[in-house]
């Protein structure tokens, strides 16, 4: 819903696909850059699904940004075609435009009643979606990959120019199982006044409704009345924001005058000391809330609350690693990891990391810094898996609490002894010792499937499966077991299995697991 019209997730696709011609008719081809210039509006996620689906580039800028950052995002990312509303309130995009004017524009497309020469209406375009075929986008949508560039998402710039962020299709994926954290499903409805040009509202946002099925509600920005007005009229049931956004509405004279009971959870950004009393204030006026945390570079947030986390846990700390992240905390200068509670600097890896920086060789900010903030490549017979749940607050520099990992319950892999002194227990977990044990591994569930394939190994006898937890009756793993796993215990050899056992879920559009043999939580 935005200002009134509504959509069906049905009429919602057509509109997808009408945009999707449009831009074929324009001469989009698959690779190019699309930059879209406007405030949150209806029609900027009809273009985010279309150019998707074209195989284009979807390159967001900043509303706030001035002429000279404009002209560099539009130049740097060699964007062909700009989309762009005539103004934002008092601001005139057009008359920055007109000063700078990059040559390599193919087209300028204009929605709003000021439009210049050359350019071309909003109308005119999608008029030209009659020209195209539906056969023809239905190829285009299957040649897409999921391994495809399809954002480029420019940083705030504070360290310099703007580095644009290079993703792919995988924070569907992150976005799944976050949604499964959150238990967000058909029936939650999302209120969404957080801009899109950025990664917490893009992903939270209009990707969150697509993959769960949850009613969105868009506002065009910020209004904490506005807000609190729809929160009642729409039986909102999930919020996003920062700490400043929820400083205004807790502060607001209509919040203890309103119907907050539809309201299940938000999703606030803390750990900084200046949060925690807003976050506090939040549990009270509103409802429980998560913690978060996230960088453009790692697309949507590698890390997130449980739902029954402790107040502390939520309005101090940020959250656990979701699936298929890891974490640790190193010294900047030596590279040496850091005790617990040791400030230091953040290394992350995980599938839905960024392909790299636009333009730039060093690929990920530099050589130097390549083995530390990488594209995770999964090592498929790791002898020691060292996972630290990223679970503690920022100060200053970013910090992060480590748990000491201590093999139990035949969960871990215990120090291996020097070379020529190993014992039965010092083995390497490797491909060789199958029988006894069966490997799990995820197959292919259509085209929004990424490719790569986690697998473990898990315990059984005579073909059966040893020790798997039974789901309740939604067909959900019990709480403490999908926070923990389920405990395996050692093969009879003393090997213990490599773990923690942590699938990820991958994107499959129904809501379902495509793993075998595999219980992993499903959202309701």
């Amino acid at each position: 819903m935005y200002q009134g019209r509504r959509w069906s997730f049905s009429e919602f696709r057509a509109e997808v696909d009408r945009v999707a011609r449009a831009l074929i008719n324009l001469g989009v081809q698959p690779g190019d850059k699309v930059s879209l210039w406007m405030p949150n509006r209806a029609e900027w996620l009809f273009l985010f699904g279309a150019v998707a689906k074209i195989g284009a580039v979807l390159v967001p800028i900043n509303t706030r940004f001035r002429t000279t950052d404009m002209e560099y995002l539009v130049k740097h990312s060699d964007s062909t075609t700009l989309i762009l509303m005539d103004r934002s309130g008092p601001v005139s995009f057009l008359d920055m435009l007109r000063e700078v004017a990059p040559e390599a524009l193919r087209n300028v497309v204009v929605l709003g009643a000021d439009r210049p020469a050359g350019s071309i209406a909003w109308d005119a375009m999608l008029a030209g979606a009659d020209e195209v075929k539906a056969e023809e986008l239905a190829q285009r949508e299957a040649a897409v990959s999921p391994d495809d560039t399809f954002l480029l998402m420019y940083t705030s710039g504070t360290t310099g120019f703007p580095k644009g962020v290079m993703h792919c299709h995988n924070p569907i994926r992150t976005i799944t199982d976050a949604a499964n954290r959150m238990a967000v499903s058909p029936r939650d409805v999302i209120l969404m006044y957080l801009p899109l040009f950025h990664c917490f509202g893009l992903y939270e946002g209009p990707l969150m409704s697509w993959v769960t099925g949850a009613r969105i509600v868009l506002t065009t920005m910020f209004d904490a009345g506005e807000v609190l007005s729809l929160l009642e009229s729409e039986r909102a049931t999930v919020m996003n924001g920062f700490d400043t956004h929820f400083f205004d509405l807790t502060h607001h004279p209509d919040v203890d005058h309103i119907d907050r009971s539809s309201l299940r959870t938000i999703l606030l950004a803390v750990g900084m000391a200046s949060s925690e009393p807003t976050a506090r204030l939040t549990q009270e006026k509103l409802c429980p809330s998560l913690s978060a945390w996230g960088m453009t570079e790692v697309g949507v947030g590698a890390t997130r609350s449980f739902l029954d986390a402790p107040e502390d846990d939520r309005c101090v700390e940020s959250g656990h690693a979701l699936p298929g992240y890891e974490f640790k905390v190193i010294d900047p200068e030596t590279g040496a990891m850091q005790p617990a509670s040791t400030i230091g600097e953040l290394c992350v890896r995980g599938y839905a990391l960024m392909q790299g920086y636009y333009k730039r060789p060093g690929g990920h900010g530099g050589s130097h810094r390549r083995r530390r903030l990488v594209p995770h490549r999964r090592r498929r017979h790791h002898a020691r898996r060292r996972q630290h749940p990223f679970h503690g607050p920022l100060q200053g520099r970013t910090q992060g609490r480590r748990r000491k990992r201590r093999p139990h319950r035949g969960r871990g892999v215990p120090p291996r002894a020097p070379r020529g002194q190993q014992g039965p227990g010092d083995r390497r977990p490797g491909p060789a010792p199958h029988r006894g044990r069966l490997r799990l591994c995820g197959r292919r569930a259509g085209p929004g499937h990424h490719r790569r394939r986690p697998w473990r190994f898990l315990p059984r006898e005579n073909g059966q499966l040893q020790n798997t937890p039974p789901s309740g009756p939604d067909g959900r793993l019990p709480h403490d077991l999908q926070r923990q796993g389920p405990k395996i215990p050692a093969p009879p050899d003393g090997r213990r299995n490599p773990g923690p056992w942590r699938l990820a879920t991958p994107f499959n559009p129904q809501g379902h697991s495509v793993f075998q043999n595999v219980i992993v939580p499903r959202f309701p």
